[in-house]
């Protein structure tokens, strides 16, 4: 039958509205739009119509008919023709004729992968391109004579880019692995370069490979001459004691570690090597045809089933061909090839292979399938090997067909010289096509080539497998079969050409070209073609015979038929070559009723009355739509068209990676959906005039013979009389109006995911504008439900704004560029809302224009057109575009006003629509982000302006923004902040917005500017909510009376309201602002947070409480000034813990420089937890000091215990630390005696250089001036307390002091003290009343800090020198002391007298 029954039928329509249907465009912004229920319908038939393409190959082999190769039709173009033939290279036949008895091994084949044939003479490989005339052949020689050669992808990550591929050689001695690289011409295939990869040679161990195969994952398997199993593995780098390339054996364990006399029978040489990388299953084939699996899986190899008995495993066959069981040449039986069924062509059948008399056997691995449609076990592991069915050689038949019409006069007859077997020397099977080379029958007669292919002919009531058999004779004897890929940019085999789809040409010639061929043999090699149906169609139309015209389509079917036409009609890709002559000629035989019938009811067996033969109350009366039958016009547009979209009709949009970051990533290529949209464009164009066609080609006489007229042949089909009957011709044009819609629907949806695939998918998928659920569902939305269904009008409209969003950044061509393709190519997902929005637009794009070329009132005067125009649908989905644009020509105030009248509109829709109010409150929220935007370009503008431009106005190419001065931009931001908080506009009361423009401006490093605000002329005193904003985003702590936690976020917000409290003159709340930053404790993110930064943020509050005009918070200077000398001190004490624990490991000392260096602390914790603790004994004394502490007892053994406190053991060292450690504090505590004892400081420094105290030791001379040295600089050159201190010593008794030896230590030290004040009294102006300061170094003179003269002043000195001198005498061992002490007196003496005769 032309027409398909059981279509669901719509509601009836007249004939005269079968125009394409119309879309709702711009359908509202907030539901989802709906789809007409014609186009959904039709998206229905769609789906059936693939549906009854899927036939299992195991099906077709069980209904297989008892005569599965019918007769060809003698005067058809032959299916296979030669494209290209040529000899062996000059080199390979010179080789061969030179040394012929010499060459030891010889092979040949192809790699088509690479356009390259290939042959072995011995230890010399030869490469050459098939398809270019005289091409030199590439040599490669080894060492040994070559045994296998295999081009293999190689593992990925293991090579460099350019080694596309790996030429594996095996040899008797080892295994070489080469890099193929490949490069040149249209194809990429000109030049190819060999690249030696010395690190992965291995030895072969004695083994001699037969066969190598790989996968497309980089693993190497090779078959051994001893009947095992290897693989060849293969690393970047091994360690110390591992390869880079080595050997694995996966089967035969046992025998290869079983002594060769235990080793029974020869072994059985591996062939050939298959590997299904679907199912994880590996087949071999050995010289004995036997047959083995192995399940593979990483790195590993396991064998599960095996069959050493091919002949007898098929006789177990349920109705195999006659003459397998009683054929007595074994060798007949032997295996040529085994090939793979890929899972397309069926869940049960796995495995075929091919005899050396041409039988085909199909085997399962899953022997114990529990159903029909795939293995029993869950994982879907092979466990076993079974012959299920058994197909005889594909012979020609020996009789002719019986047959009338056109071909009568044609047809074959009987021939008695037709072989009835083969001689297989060479065999191909995939995708459902065998091709056999067959060796000469007789002697005398020439090897043919022999081809079986599925029989695409209407098979009427068959339903079984039958297949059409096609002979080209051959010279020489063909070695190898390859299938060629035509370019590298065409998919793979294994996806397109050679997968089991392509069986049914019908079903890709759309989309696949011929079938090629290279046979490589001992006459050279050739290249032939497989025609697919559509190419005999083309044939036949440019012949222009009627007769065989209406041959084809009783052939092939009217609906078949039909479908071809339209390919050739509308020059699909692929189909044929463009010819409009070839296209107008398909689309009248498209059109012709005579070949493709009319649309009818079936009236078969009912009579006028309605009723079925005699009356019977039991039988229902069909339906009128249920006996519709349709044309084959009508059957072939829908077959054709799901064939068209079948690549991608129920496959999910998207799909997402896995990992811890997962990438949407689109499902389809861009090119595919090119492609596609190219062959469903033209198809759509010709069904929307699909009722014009009927009245231009269907009536008249046509060129090539066709004629008749359609009412007439509709008038005697049409069921005569009946109300009942429908109108079957206007039932199918509206159902191919629908078809055109939903064609047309599709199309738009091609090239809206074309539009997408090519930029970021993931950027766009994750885009703010889509929702998380939305994103999920796009990798279970399917290309049919984004084409028909409400759900997917919704998708395709929030992928469209997220792909106007994401190219914002792009130049204003290119977003006009996506605009207008939408708008072009997409008008049903394009609204009329977005029309109107783009006219807008265009004022824009006017505007800038405007301002690039110096206009700027014209400039502004559109962009307020535009403003007002916008302000008219503020709920459209593409205003924050619009938003954007005006902030590229500068109307800032625009901005502003369009944002918030959208986001006042969605507020006010909240108030309407509680279950609108939870979608819609976060877009009112975008809306505040799109004037925040703004802020953020004009603080971080575009880098380079374009040449030619002012330095102030320059478009940007890069994301359409005008790139303006430094000057410009405060302006225009001064502008932008002045309409956001003018205290007149609408939302000057909106505090979230305040506030999110607030924090923005913090975010940008604005603080200047937030500062500024009140100065703004739309301010009018202090701008609303800063202050409260400032205080909350700070943490609510200003007011606090005790210290929290501040984060470095809060700590920002509140240096920014110090500073505004410092701007409005409230110097006091800033000063407590910066307190509490101060005092804050430390969070986590407050690695910053140190000491030094606490000391100046002190500091800082210091300054402004002492600036605060009018009264001073005194209680507040104090405070502060306390807390800055604690914090002094405690940084010291960080400083000092930090040090010690730098040269000593002890975690204690680190724990509590850690503790200070966290969280400041209180003077007595200070004190007592970590410098009494800890003995810092000099810390200790200041904190004493600082706080005027006045238990001298406690000072004075303080002062003990820091100047002993890790002295060395050497005494001079020691006194040196100790006297150093003396001056270094005593001058900063000097004068306060409390804090620095001068009289007890010297008493232990003069016991420490005698060797007293603080325990016996040796001592240092006494006439060592490093104590009085030490002491003067202490006291800062002021020798009156010094002498006082040294004085009171003399005086004391008792103890350490009494001793002799201190006693002319303490003479020695007050000698060294007279000596330098003498010396000062004698460098004295005579005039002058001087007082003498004394210094380690010499005298410093202090004019007028003394009132007497110098007469009085030498006179005590000469006094002191007697009385320090008696007090030597008395001394034991003093006389010299006293001496020096009488000299001195005796030379002021003198000058004393010099000083009386003056």
């Amino acid at each position: 039958s032309a027409g398909a029954r059981g279509w669901p039928c719509c509601t009836r329509i007249e004939r005269g509205s079968a125009a394409p249907l119309p879309y709702l465009r711009g359908a509202g912004r907030e539901k989802m739009a709906r789809i007409p229920d014609e186009v959904s319908e039709a998206g229905r038939r769609l789906m059936s119509s693939l549906e009854q393409e899927n036939a299992d190959l195991g099906s077709l082999l069980e209904q297989a008919p008892t005569e599965p190769y019918p007769p060809t039709r003698r005067g058809w173009p032959a299916t296979l023709t030669k494209t290209m033939s040529g000899e062996l290279p000059k080199r390979i036949t010179d080789r061969l004729a030179s040394s012929q008895s010499d060459i030891l091994c010889c092979y040949c084949g192809a790699f088509p992968q690479i356009r390259r044939a290939w042959a072995t003479l011995d230890q010399t490989l030869f490469l050459w391109r098939f398809d270019r005339p005289n091409d030199a052949p590439l040599e490669y020689n080894e060492e040994q004579v070559i045994c296998a050669v295999e081009l293999v992808r190689p593992r990925p990550g293991i090579f460099i880019e350019s080694i596309e591929y790996l030429l594996v050689v095996a040899t008797p001695v080892e295994i070489v692995l080469l890099g193929v690289c490949t490069s040149g011409g249209s194809g990429g295939f000109d030049e190819l370069t060999l690249q030696p990869l010395p690190l992965y040679t291995l030895p072969s161990d004695d083994v001699v490979f037969r066969c190598i195969k790989g996968t497309q994952g980089g693993r190497i398997f090779l078959g051994g001459q001893d009947g095992h199993l290897y693989e060849l593995s293969y690393s970047t780098s091994g360690g110390w004691n591992e390869k880079r390339c080595q050997k694995v054996c996966h089967s035969g364990l046992v025998q290869k570690v079983m002594p060769s006399f235990l080793k029974l029978g020869s072994p059985d040489p591996i062939l050939e090597i298959a590997i299904d990388e679907h199912r994880q299953i590996l087949y071999t084939r050995s010289q004995g045809s036997a047959l083995q699996v192995y399940h593979i899986l990483k790195g590993q190899a396991r064998k599960v089933a095996d069959c050493h008995n091919v002949r007898q495993a098929a006789s177990t066959v349920p109705n195999h061909p006659y003459g397998w069981e009683t054929s007595n040449e074994a060798a007949n039986k032997q295996l040529a090839i085994v090939a793979l069924i890929p899972i397309e062509g069926s869940r049960r059948i796995q495995l075929c292979t091919v005899t050396r008399d041409g039988h085909r056997l199909f085997w399962t691995t899953y022997p114990s399938s529990g159903y029909f449609g795939g293995p029993a076990a869950s994982d879907g592991r092979p466990s076993g090997l079974k012959c299920l069915y058994l197909r005889s050689p594909p012979l020609r038949p020996d009789q002719s067909i019986t047959t009338t019409g056109a071909f009568s006069d044609t047809i074959r007859s009987i021939q008695t010289n037709i072989p009835t077997t083969l001689q297989v020397e060479a065999a191909f099977y995939a995708g459902g096509l065998l091709l056999l080379s067959a060796a000469p029958s007789a002697e005398g007669s020439s090897g043919r080539l022999v081809c079986a292919s599925l029989d695409v002919t209407d098979p009427g009531n068959s339903r079984g497998l039958r297949e059409t058999v096609a002979e080209l004779p051959l010279v020489g004897t063909v070695l190898a079969i390859g299938e060629v890929v035509r370019t590298r940019a065409e998919p793979s085999v294994k996806d397109r050409v050679a997968s089991w789809k392509a069986m049914n040409e019908l079903s890709t010639q759309h989309e696949l070209p011929r079938r090629q061929f290279v046979l490589v043999g001992t006459a050279g090699v050739l290249q032939i073609e497989k025609w697919r149906p559509i190419d005999l169609l083309q044939s036949l139309l440019e012949d222009g015979e009627m007769s065989r015209l209406e041959e084809f389509f009783k052939a092939f079917g009217t609906a078949e038929a039909a479908a071809m036409c339209l390919l050739l009609a509308t020059g699909s890709p692929n189909a044929v070559e463009s010819n409009p002559r070839l296209s107008e000629q398909a689309l009248r035989v498209f059109e012709d009723p005579t070949l493709r019938g009319l649309a009818r009811v079936d009236d078969t067996g009912i009579s006028s009355q309605g009723t079925v033969g005699e009356f019977n109350m039991g039988r229902a009366v069909p339906r009128t739509e249920d006996r519709l039958v349709f044309s084959g016009a009508y059957t072939g547009a829908y077959l054709q068209s799901s064939r068209m979209l079948r690549s991608l009709w129920t496959v999910p949009l998207a799909h997402k990676t896995k990992g811890k970051q997962p990438v949407f990533k689109c499902s389809f290529a861009s090119k595919h959906l090119g492609d596609v949209e190219s062959r469903v464009r033209p198809l759509e164009r010709l069904l929307a005039r699909y009722p014009n066609l009927r009245g231009q080609y269907g009536g008249g006489t046509s060129s090539t013979g066709v004629g008749g007229s359609a009412k007439r042949l509709r008038r005697d089909v049409l069921a005569p009389g009946s109300d009942q009957v429908l109108d079957a011709t206007a039932e199918e044009e509206r159902r191919m109006a629908a078809l055109a819609s939903l064609l047309t629907r599709s199309a738009e949806a091609l090239k809206l995911l074309q539009m997408m695939s090519e930029r970021d998918f993931n950027q766009l998928v994750n885009s703010r504008k889509l929702r998380p659920e939305q994103r999920e569902r796009l990798t279970s939305l399917t290309f049919s439900q984004l084409a028909v269904s409400a759900e997917g009008n919704e998708i395709a409209r929030v992928l469209i704004e997220a792909l106007l969003e994401i190219s914002e950044t792009d130049t204003g061509s290119t977003i006009e560029r996506i605009t207008s393709d939408l708008r072009k190519y997409c008008p049903s997902f394009y609204g009329e809302e977005d029309r109107c929005f783009h006219r807008a637009q265009e004022l824009l794009l006017r505007a800038s224009n405007a301002l690039i070329s110096g206009n700027g009132s014209l400039s502004q005067q559109l962009s307020s057109q535009a403003v007002e125009a916008l302000l008219t649908i503020p709920l459209a989905r593409n205003i924050p575009l619009a938003v954007r644009k005006l902030e590229a020509v500068q109307c800032y105030e625009g901005v502003v006003e369009l944002a918030m009248r959208r986001a006042g509109a969605l507020l006010a829709a909240d108030e309407m629509n509680h279950e609108l109010m939870i979608e819609q409150h976060p877009a009112s929220e975008a809306c505040y982000g799109l004037i925040l935007e703004a802020v953020e370009h004009l603080v971080s503008p575009p880098a380079a302006p374009l040449a030619g431009q002012s330095a102030s106005q320059q478009l940007n190419d890069s994301d359409g923004i005008i790139v303006i001065g430094q000057a410009d931009r405060v302006r225009y931001l001064e502008t932008l902040l002045n309409a956001c908080l003018r205290h007149e506009a609408p939302w000057s009361a909106n505090k979230t917005f305040h506030q999110r423009l607030y924090s923005y401006m913090v975010q940008l490093g604005l603080k200047t500017e937030i500062l500024h605000l009140d100065r703004l002329p739309g301010v009018r005193g202090e701008v609303r909510f800063l202050e409260g904003f400032l205080k909350e985003a700070g943490g609510g702590v200003v007011d606090a009376q005790t210290k929290a936690t501040i984060t470095n976020s809060q700590a920002e917000y509140l240096e920014i309201l110090a500073k505004l409290y410092a701007q409005r003159r409230q110097f006091t709340k800033a000063g407590i602002v910066f307190l509490r930053l101060a005092e804050r404790q430390k969070g986590p993110d407050a690695r910053d947070l140190t000491l030094i930064k606490r000391y100046e943020l002190m500091s800082t509050a210091l300054v402004h409480a002492k600036s605060q005009p009018g009264a001073v918070d005194v209680e507040l200077v104090e405070r502060l000034e306390g807390k800055l000398g604690v914090l002094a001190f405690q940084q010291r004490a960080q400083r000092i813990l930090e040090d010690q624990s730098k040269h000593e490991p002890d975690p204690q000392l680190h724990q509590k420089a850690m503790e200070l260096s966290e969280e400041l602390v209180d003077i007595s914790t200070l004190y007592n937890t970590y410098t009494f603790e800890l003995r810092l004994w000099g810390l200790c004394i200041e904190i004493l000091d600082f706080a005027h502490h006045s238990d001298e007892g406690l000072v004075k053994g303080i002062w003990d215990s820091y100047l002993v406190q890790d002295l060395p053991d050497e005494c001079h060292g020691a006194l040196a630390e100790a006297c150093k450690r003396a001056q270094a504090l005593g001058a900063t505590l000097w004068p306060r005696e409390v804090s620095f004892p001068l009289e007890h400081v010297a008493m232990r420094l003069e016991t420490l250089a005698g060797g007293v105290w603080p325990h016996s030791g040796p001592a240092v001379a006494p006439d060592s001036t490093v104590v009085v040295d030490a002491l003067v600089a202490a006291v800062k050159g002021n020798a009156e307390p010094l002498h006082r201190a040294y004085e009171a010593l003399l005086i004391r008794r008792g103890g350490q002091l009494h001793a002799p030896s201190i006693r002319i230590r303490l003479l020695h030290g007050m000698t060294q003290i007279l000596t330098k004040w003498i010396a000062a009294v004698n460098a004295a102006p005579r005039t002058a009343a001087a007082s003498v300061a004394l210094t380690p170094s010499g005298i410093q003179r202090r004019e007028g800090a003394w009132s007497g003269g110098d007469k009085s002043e030498v006179g005590r000195l000469r006094e002191l020198c007697e009385q320090y001198a008696l007090e030597a005498r008395r001394l034991n061992g003093g006389d010299k002391l006293a001496n020096e002490l009488s000299e001195m007196s005796a030379r002021l003496s003198e000058r004393s007298g010099w000083m009386r005769g003056a």
